[in-house]
């Protein structure tokens, strides 16, 4: 049987979930191939701390991919379970008689790239977009109201605004590097939000370090769905000779500050393209409305390319509609998690250590908020499946683009894609990426 082919397909992945340990250690590797390590240097005695779960760098580009993740490192951590106590980072419980306050973290994730014009346009996409991923993935203080930003990323001085890179070349990424450290301040790359970087085994990547650690492994998963949405997203853009042009510093470090301060309620700044010879007008939108305007207008092709199920994307669905249809209390891992501590103060422990290895596609949100509002539930993934059924995936606005990428032919044109469909047998991942098989043909 013939089926469709997405020739832009999903590059390898890896993910670093952060965790915290109580106390104790853990072994190097689990019985699933599960790496732990410790986050920032080492722990400080009778402190909690820390630590990552990470696996080999793999193709997270089908459902059943994701799904074989994310059960290797919830079992990995559920047998880690069995010898220390666990906890989400950022979340307070009591453990053995004592208050354990987990501290902040993150979920480190590393998306390997083809090439270097590939490289610098995907650190430039995911650097317009870091006050949305921001704003939909930080957590607040676990001492505090609840409500907010990412506490991690507004006490952290280890993270500056990503800055635009004309190029990662090898050739010229060292003066990039000197003129940002000269002009900017920014002394090391590695220290920004979104920087390139180059695998052991010499494959150039994109590390992004501006997503807190999930709760829950099923959310980290959801994290990792919408990266390599942004990933094909950028491959998409280089195989039609893009690049994406310098979005003005300013703006886009006010509107970090404010997702870091506010989250899904922060107002953002954008740019709102004008009439034919007029400059872009600046407007402000919530950064809800933003969010869902770019999965919704621009990701959903990209998503749909990746198999991207509505129970998957429930994490994303309920920070964006939940609230509105009355069931705030589902909106987030965390909403659920500040509920539960008030409800079960003696066993919230082990409530909170169940949560960390929910491993099911849409965790923790997507099973209260069926067994709560079954009916509203399944309208808003019902929803949620239309929106990546319908593939608009528009094209990015010509004010955010500068051409075309170097080596290409007619430097001056900017063309919108074709739409195109081509078709063989199905297929499983081949080339590291390059050419997956998929069910629908590439559109751009």
């Amino acid at each position: 049987m013939l089926v469709g082919v997405t020739r832009i397909g999903a590059p390898r992945q890896h993910v670093a979930k952060g965790f915290v340990v109580v106390d104790g250690h853990l072994p190097a590797t689990g019985r699933r191939g599960t790496a732990f390590s410790l986050g920032g240097g080492e722990r400080a005695a009778g402190k909690p701390a820390l630590w990552y779960a990470e696996r080999a760098p793999q193709w997270l580009g089908s459902p059943a991919a994701r799904a074989e993740w994310a059960g290797a490192v919830a079992t990995d951590l559920a047998e880690a379970a069995t010898r220390v106590p666990l906890l989400p980072a950022s979340v307070a419980a009591e453990v053995d008689g004592r208050l354990v306050v987990g501290p902040p973290g993150d979920d480190r994730h590393v998306v390997e790239v083809a090439s270097a014009v590939e490289q610098e346009v995907l650190c430039n996409l995911l650097r317009e977009h870091v006050p949305l991923l921001i704003a939909l993935t930080g957590r607040a203080d676990p001492e505090g109201t609840g409500v907010g930003g990412s506490h991690r990323l507004g006490t952290s001085r280890q993270h500056v605004a990503t800055r635009y890179l004309a190029s990662t070349s090898p050739t010229h990424l060292a003066r990039v590097e000197a003129e940002l450290r000269r002009t900017d301040g920014v002394a090391q790359l590695e220290r920004m939000d979104v920087h390139p970087a180059t695998l052991p085994d010499g494959t150039p990547a994109v590390v992004l370090r501006c997503v807190d650690a999930a709760a829950s492994v099923s959310t980290t998963a959801a994290w990792a769905l919408l990266v390599a949405a942004f990933g094909l997203r950028a491959r998409r853009l280089v195989r039609d000779g893009r690049r994406l042009r310098n979005m003005p510093q300013q703006i886009l470090e006010e509107n970090r500050a404010r997702a870091v301060a506010r989250g899904l309620r922060a107002r953002l700044t954008v740019e709102e393209p004008a009439g034919r010879g007029e400059q872009p007008r600046l407007v402000e939108r919530s950064a809800r409305d933003l969010l869902r305007a770019l999965i919704v207008d621009t990701l959903s092709v990209e998503l749909d390319n990746l198999g991207a199920t509505p129970q998957e994307l429930f994490p994303i669905a309920a920070a964006l509609d939940l609230p509105q249809l009355g069931l705030s209390g589902c909106a987030s891992d965390d909403t659920l998690l500040r509920g539960w501590a008030r409800q079960h103060r003696s066993g919230f422990a082990g409530i909170a250590g169940n949560v960390l290895r929910d491993a099911a596609p849409g965790g923790p949100c997507l099973a209260s908020a069926k067994q709560i509002a079954p009916g509203r539930t399944h309208l808003v993934l019902g929803e949620w499946a239309a929106i990546v059924a319908a593939r608009k995936g528009a094209d990015i606005p010509r004010t955010q683009l500068s051409g075309r990428s170097p080596g290409q032919q007619q430097p001056g044109r900017d063309r919108p894609p074709r739409q195109r469909s081509e078709h063989r047998g199905r297929g499983g991942p081949r080339g590291g990426g390059q050419h997956q098989g998929s069910r629908k043909g590439d559109q751009a």
